[in-house]
């Protein structure tokens, strides 16, 4: 069974003039776009309409979610203790650490 016709106000007809860019910004461009896994077309669109742009599903280093989530815990585990007893644990300067550690992977992850 085909796709039913699209109705005249949801066809794509229409062209935008065409869009200069230099070799590097199209480069860019097409790289954003696969990371967010859309078309070329898909993500130019979504940019100009200011549509959300995430990207997609498993280009997220899983070992380096764990590991923040691994510090994560350690510093809410820490954060309780505190607000419980009001005495720092005395492994606060290894876990805060870890901490800035995990933090620093993941933005230089992107780089």
């Amino acid at each position: 069974m085909a796709r039913p016709p699209l109705k005249p106000e949801e066809r794509r007809d229409d062209r935008l003039p065409n869009l200069r860019v230099t070799a590097a910004e199209r480069a860019l461009i097409e790289e954003r776009a696969a990371a967010a896994g859309l078309t070329l077309v898909e993500y130019c669109r979504r940019a100009i309409f200011k549509s959300r742009i995430a990207p997609k599903r498993g280009t997220i280093n899983q070992a380096l979610l764990v590991e923040l989530n691994r510090v994560g815990v350690n510093l809410n585990q820490i954060a309780r203790a505190v607000n419980r007893d009001g005495i720092l644990p005395p492994d606060f300067p290894d876990v805060l650490a870890d901490v800035r550690a995990a933090v620093t992977k993941v933005l230089n992850h992107d780089a």
